[in-house]
């Protein structure tokens, strides 16, 4: 017997929304630790590390002493940290020495945290 409400149940609040445009289902909003909307990612910082090794900052070329002189700049505001990440792309195929001199360039910096994302192979 409780199967058969449990169903019920889940007809209604899955499929009556499908049908009925104005019953929209509730839904949680992204929303940062201090419980305020989550800001927009339009500052953050952008790093891409390619195949062979090269450097892209916000998709454009730039090389290694590029990169720890921009980082150096964007650390010397320790503001920008608490809305702001630097967010590091790798490639797969990326050699991880690439990566570990990045992580040393960031660190020569002073850039708290770096954030990586793996970009499966195209």
């Amino acid at each position: 017997m409780a199967g058969t409400w449990i169903i019920a149940l889940l007809l209604v609040w899955y499929v009556t929304p499908l049908f009925v445009p104005e019953a929209t289902p509730i839904m949680a909003i992204a929303a940062a630790r201090t419980g305020r909307k989550a800001p927009g990612t339009s500052s953050d910082v952008y790093l891409s590390i390619r195949e062979n090794g090269s450097y892209y900052w916000l998709g454009e070329p730039v090389g290694a002493f590029e990169v720890g002189r921009r980082l150096k700049t964007f650390a010397s505001k320790p503001q920008q940290w608490s809305r702001h990440e630097v967010q590091v792309r790798v490639e797969t195929k990326t050699p991880f020495a690439a990566v570990r001199r990045l992580t040393r360039i960031a660190q020569n910096a002073g850039v708290p945290r770096l954030v990586f994302m793996v970009r499966v192979g195209r």
